[in-house]
């Protein structure tokens, strides 16, 4: 989406103006008013505070609040750069603008809260006592809530307190089908309700003594969604509760890097959770679902009103170098195990492919389509390790013997010593902290092993970085990386893709090991280290190495990529689809396309067909050289 901020003069004397109130504070007779005192930090008096504000931030900010015209509005600005403080510097104007501090609710992934208490600290007058920082819902009071400022919370603390006081009900509405029947619909309403009539609930004596509602489901001056393209689920119930929470806020700002992380469909469900309700899309709601393509198109439109764009070009980012590289299977198979397993997989998902495309089992689609997704996933987790892919991860957590067993000479594949070696020419290259990701914890965990006992202390320090952790635990090992003199942090793209800041020491990234489906959650990760502040000194920029074998399905996935990085270029920056692209749910069909069938090699070793030259891997990388030699 692509939007006109008006004149740059005209923006920048209201960013300064904005600057000076929010740093002194209103006043009258030279003396700040009650109802708006100083709400910024002043560093280095009040150009120094401006120049921390980028002119991108100013305009967000005068956009959606100018004359309060838009209470619901969405800072789409490219991965890195600084939603976080755009939306502090809002939530600050507003106070000012409404003459009153009015409680504010942040709600963010786990692993950005401290995030997000530290930059309010840090750009706010704000105190630490104003702010209540929690992911349990059963924190969240009204006693609890007097005298703060601030609340920041999860996602999941919010679907907890829905929980607490509504449930779903059966036949919540009535309806008459074109059939002339009557129908009813699934519908959320308090807990505890009784039906007495179609489509008509009451409440019994005493239901609010027995089910009250929750605390959170009260007025807030501005209620702040990180990540927002995480509610795109219309029928969720995360979609549900945030939407309770959005009705009864005054103004309500989602903040993303990627408003469509998988097709264009995304927009409504966003819509439907920030309560953008207006006429246009009223009438436009019930055919977008229905897949017509110029209700979608009208909506896509629409949107521009709601949203403020900036693009990675407005950000004056270092040098970013994304590059491929085409690994071997190598897998040693003197029995013909690991290959009668591989074929049988791949036959099972052409099997299901076909069941999906032809329409057969129609009703059935959403599991057909999950156990697709679930033969390709051991299909990828087979490239890092065969015996992953045959005995399962429950497996392997249970008996610790199989992750030794999986790093056994005869075991050791050419994903670990491609791995390996690329680790090598980074350090080479004055890489010191380098980031592993992948979009599975067990296929990482393998690989971390493999160096340690390969490689023993070669890279530095090896750390892990997944959900299972806590948050003073990602804390630390995030503090522990970015200190080190050498290290290699092993990512859940799942824990890590967004939040976790690793500027400006880190510059260097390599994806191996499962590939996300997505195109949005693979560019999250990579502004892990992509962002602004990144100065790159140690080597005059960012390096990204994704890890791929030609003809495996995870090639097939970076292919996939280029179908859905166009629907996300053109919902977000008008950039029409190239033909014969597709934006259809059967789009993940297409992994497929580019998967080969492995074949016996010499020497008892399993491979995939050799690919002679060089090939486009995903939008922007581009596998240049090719060695298909054993490593």
């Amino acid at each position: 989406m692509q939007h006109d901020h008006g004149p740059e003069n005209e923006t920048d004397g209201k960013g300064l103006f904005l600057t000076k109130v929010l740093v002194e504070g209103i006043k009258k007779n030279g003396v700040p008013t009650p109802q708006s005192r100083p709400w910024m930090r002043k560093m280095n008096g009040i150009k120094g505070t401006e120049n921390r504000i980028m002119k991108h931030q100013h305009k967000a900010v005068h956009r959606m609040l100018r004359g309060s015209q838009q209470p619901r509005f969405i800072f789409n600005h490219a991965m890195g750069a600084g939603k976080t403080v755009s939306a502090v510097i809002a939530m600050l104007t507003n106070f000012v603008m409404e003459k009153r501090a009015e409680i504010s609710l942040i709600v963010a992934p786990k692993s950005t809260l401290i995030q997000w208490k530290d930059t309010i600290l840090a750009w706010t007058l704000i105190q630490q006592d104003e702010i209540l920082h929690t992911s349990k819902s059963s924190d969240i009071t009204t006693e609890n809530m007097q005298g703060k400022l601030v609340v920041i919370t999860t996602p999941s603390c919010v679907v907890n307190a829905f929980k607490s006081c509504f449930q779903e009900y059966e036949e919540w509405e009535s309806y008459v089908d074109k059939k002339g029947s009557e129908r009813f619909r699934k519908g959320w309403g308090r807990k505890g309700m009784t039906k007495i009539a179609s489509g008509w609930y009451q409440a019994p004596t005493g239901h609010e003594e027995n089910f009250p509602l929750h605390a959170i489901f009260r007025e807030f001056g501005m209620l702040i969604l990180d990540e927002v393209h995480t509610y795109r689920g219309i029928n969720t119930i995360s979609n549900e509760a945030i939407k309770r929470v959005a009705k009864m806020a005054h103004k309500v700002l989602g903040l993303t890097g990627t408003l469509v992380f998988n097709k264009p469909l995304d927009l409504l469900g966003i819509t439907t959770a920030m309560d953008i309700e207006d006429d246009t899309i009223a009438s436009l709601k019930d055919k977008a679902i229905a897949s017509d393509s110029s209700a979608l198109l009208q909506v896509m439109r629409h949107m521009d009103t709601y949203t403020d764009r900036v693009g990675e070009k407005e950000l004056a980012l270092p040098d970013i170098f994304m590059r491929g590289v085409d690994m071997t299977l190598d897998v040693y198979d003197s029995t013909g195990q690991f290959l009668n397993y591989y074929r049988s997989k791949m036959k099972e998902a052409i099997q299901i492919r076909k069941r999906i495309e032809s329409g057969m089992d129609n009703t059935d689609n959403i599991k057909n389509l999950a156990d697709f997704v679930a033969a390709l996933n051991s299909l990828q987790q087979f490239v890092v390790s065969p015996l992953l892919a045959i005995h399962g991860c429950d497996t392997f957590e249970r008996d610790p013997n199989m992750m030794e067993m999986a790093v056994q000479p005869e075991h050791v594949t050419g994903c670990m010593k491609t791995l390996a070696a690329e680790l090598r020419k980074l350090q080479g290259r004055g890489h010191n902290l380098i980031v592993v990701a992948s979009d599975k914890v067990m296929p990482m965990r393998i690989l971390m092993q493999y160096l340690r006992k390969s490689c023993a202390g070669e890279f530095g320090d090896l750390m892990l970085y997944t959900g299972s952790l806590s948050e003073a635990q990602r804390n630390i090992v995030k503090r522990d990386f970015l200190a080190a003199e050498r290290a290699v942090l092993f990512l859940s793209i799942k824990a890590g893709g967004c939040g976790l800041d690793l500027i400006p020491n880190c510059e260097a990234m390599v994806f191996v090991g499962p590939i996300p489906f997505s195109p949005a959650a693979f560019l999250q990760c990579t502004r892990r280290i992509y962002r602004v502040g990144q100065t790159c000194e140690r080597t005059g920029s960012v390096e990204i190495v994704c890890i791929v074998a030609h003809g495996s399905i995870d090639h097939g996935v970076c292919g996939l990529h280029f179908f859905k990085q166009s629907a996300l270029d053109w919902v977000q920056d008008g950039i029409m689809p190239k033909s014969g692209d597709s934006t259809g749910v059967f789009v993940t069909c297409k992994v497929l396309d580019q998967a080969k069938m492995p074949v016996s090699c010499q020497g008892g070793y399993m491979n995939f067909p050799v690919q002679n030259g060089a090939f486009d891997l995903m939008p922007n990388i581009r596998v240049e050289a090719v060695n298909k030699a054993l490593l």
